[in-house]
């Protein structure tokens, strides 16, 4: 049979999902369950863990015991682990000891180890460290066996746009020593991204939960089989857990309960929509970003509630940003002189030179076609900071 595998990565078990309304220990459970099924009714040869797999060394047991239970109920099928620690799950043998007990699982040391097998020659690395520097690319040349050659490490290539931390940095040219057809199963950027393939698959599955509220869109993790011509073909596999993103405009909305009716429909109009296209994830969340303009009162009172949470109690499965503006004239926010020297004087406890606010708010005024009172403020607080620290 041709060889098969899963690649998956960055799943931080532990981690709380509190961006979703259902139990976060269920979620994982959930998704573990999804790449037990996926790997044992694809009968793959293998599954890659390319670090996080857990969000830290000091978890709850319980996550443990269901990974654990994976990695026994895989052995039962003969499937293989290949596991490399990351910066959140770096090597600690006390951590790992119940999970090296079992003869499938396979943890990778802090340097270069290789494991051959009929198909494949898997090779991997750990982190030793949650802020691990070495650059491991840049001396290692693996043995020439004629084998499929595959990776697995943790690693942040410097051509990859990310808000992730610099950890074992890699670049594209040092993949270009490797032999052909090798395949680069990595972990550390959340989001799903196919770098390059070719003579060479380089491969993010990304996190296949959204770990954090901006984390939107499909996730999930990648089946792999290798074709007879060495390349490979790759099957994007749904964790069945997301965060759809809507924009609502809310722009002429006179009263609160319009805004929480208008965002319950919208959530509606999306799993209507998706249903009759495609099947809707067993856990879903809704980023919501709220844009258009407000009254004052009513943009006060969107704030107000917001801050208190109310929409995550309300409506479940919503979490609300707002980048809505307040209808307010230029001429009534040079009247608030009072509210930014309030604010001013509450934040650095300062006095302040009343010419010099009243010049500051003119030229604001002055220099903005597209007034928007909520930014004005924080403009208003970082010049005349400024000028207290005196910058030019």
């Amino acid at each position: 049979m041709p060889l098969s595998f899963i690649h998956t990565a960055d799943l931080h078990l532990g981690r709380g999902l509190d961006h979703f309304p259902d139990n976060s220990l269920e979620i994982y459970e959930h998704l573990l369950k999804t790449i037990e099924n996926t790997a044992t009714r694809n009968v793959v040869d293998f599954i890659l863990f390319a670090g996080d797999t857990f969000n830290s060394l000091d978890v709850d047991i319980s996550i443990k015991k269901k990974f654990l239970d994976l990695i026994k109920n895989l052995g039962k099928h003969n499937i293989e682990i290949f596991y490399a620690c990351g910066n959140h799950d770096f090597f600690q043998s006390k951590f790992y000891k119940p999970f090296l007990n079992e003869k499938n699982f396979h943890i990778f040391p802090e340097y270069w180890q290789s494991y051959e097998r009929d198909e494949a020659v898997i090779h991997g690395y750990s982190f030793n460290k949650a802020a691990f520097k070495k650059k491991m690319l840049h001396d290692y040349s693996p043995e020439v066996t004629g084998k499929t050659n595959i990776f697995c490490f943790h690693t942040n290539i410097s051509e990859v746009s990310s808000q992730h931390e610099n950890y074992a940095p890699s670049s594209l040219q040092e993949f270009e020593k490797f032999p052909l057809n090798s395949y680069f199963g990595l972990g550390h950027i959340h989001q799903h991204n196919l770098i390059r393939e070719g003579k060479h698959t380089i491969v993010y599955p990304g996190s296949p939960l959204p770990t954090r509220i901006i984390e939107t869109g499909e996730k999930g993790f990648y089946l792999v089989k290798q074709n007879s011509n060495k390349t490979f073909e790759k099957n994007f596999i749904k964790s069945g857990a997301e965060i759809a993103e809507l924009t609502l405009d809310i722009s002429g909305v006179e009263d609160f309960f319009e805004i929480d009716e208008m965002i319950k429909e919208s959530m509606d109009n999306y799993t209507d929509k998706n249903n009759s296209d495609s099947i809707i994830p067993e856990y879903l969340s809704f980023k919501v970003r709220l844009s258009g303009n407000l009254s004052p009162e009513l943009k006060k009172e969107l704030v107000k509630n917001i801050s208190e949470n109310y929409f995550e109690k309300e409506v479940e499965g919503a979490y609300v940003w707002d980048n809505t503006r307040s209808n307010i004239s230029p001429k009534l926010i040079a009247e608030e002189k009072g509210l930014f020297e309030a604010m001013v004087k509450t934040y650095y406890n300062m006095n302040m030179d009343e010419v010099a606010l009243d010049n500051n708010i003119t030229d604001l005024l002055e220099h903005s076609d597209n007034f928007n009172f909520d930014k004005a403020k924080n403009d208003a607080l970082l010049i005349l900071y400024s000028m207290l620290k005196g910058d030019k």
